[in-house]
């Protein structure tokens, strides 16, 4: 009878020894490198979990209007023709991380790894992405709280 369980446990062993640990799937990298021009703006006011106000169809000038992306990880932001930020980046296939982002008009950090943009959509030529900013303590808009604000960004990738 030894012997009986000692071949099951043989057994058993080398059948679990010899499954094969799958590899982690790695999250893709998508391909943004490129002039992208910045087509649609709009904000949200958030509190909690409610939405307190959406502004649609704001000016992109009045933004950003193109957001040059570098292959090398780096990259600007443009408004009429003039860099006013610089940036570098990683991605991944639903987020772009934006880390030592310079405004260069004073040439401050605005912030050195604060800012995340969620893609929303992408097909190599259109992409849409939502940046959350969390305001410190509560904050107005209007006469209406928000501790939240969520911008909108489509944008088109130019020739």
């Amino acid at each position: 009878m030894k012997k009986v369980y000692f071949l099951f446990f043989i057994a058993i062993s080398l059948g679990l020894s010899s499954c094969k640990k799958e590899a982690a799937e790695q999250p893709k990298t998508l391909e943004i490198s490129g002039n992208w021009k910045l087509t649609s703006l709009s904000t949200e006011y958030i509190f909690g979990d409610k939405s307190v106000a959406i502004l649609s169809n704001q000016p992109t000038s009045d933004y950003v209007d193109h957001i040059y992306f570098k292959a090398d990880g780096s990259g600007t932001m443009i408004v009429k023709g003039i860099t006013i930020r610089k940036f570098k980046y990683v991605t991944d296939d639903t987020k772009i991380h934006f880390t030592e982002v310079t405004d260069l008009s004073t040439n401050d950090y605005v912030g050195t790894g604060a800012f995340v943009s969620y893609i929303t959509r992408f097909t190599g030529t259109e992409l849409e992405m939502t940046d959350k900013v969390f305001a410190y303590g509560v904050d107005f808009y209007k006469n209406d709280r928000f501790d939240q604000l969520q911008r909108h960004l489509a944008l088109v990738k130019e020739q």
